[in-house]
């Protein structure tokens, strides 16, 4: 059953990823389709947010969920929009993936 919890997550990932990218497409709601396509993403990701956490813990949740996010858009913004990034924030990445993977390796069952 948790491995379901957990494709719930990774489903609100997803979702979560895409209606952030429609935000971005919508140029501040101002463009109808992206803009109510973001909403849909939205509200699917809040509803596979929750089933999620009928199983795993709150902190786990969400700190995979957000911290899966930043490291997508950012990657997303760099390839796709050619946004700019310094040392900072290469460097704050790293630091997000090696601490999920610290919560991870030593997290209780």
């Amino acid at each position: 059953m948790i491995a379901k919890s957990y494709l719930y997550l990774f489903l609100a990932i997803i979702n979560g990823y895409l209606g952030n990218i429609m935000a971005k497409q919508s140029i501040g709601f101002t463009k109808i389709k992206p803009a109510l396509l973001a909403s849909i993403f939205f509200l699917i990701c809040v509803y596979y947010m929750s089933m999620s956490l009928k199983k795993i813990p709150l902190g786990l949740t969400y700190i995979t969920y957000s911290s899966s996010l930043i490291i997508l858009t950012t990657v997303t913004g760099v390839c796709f929009y050619k946004e700019k990034y310094n040392h900072h924030t290469i460097l704050g990445t790293i630091l997000i993936l090696m601490g999920i993977g610290n919560i991870y390796l030593n997290k209780k069952s």
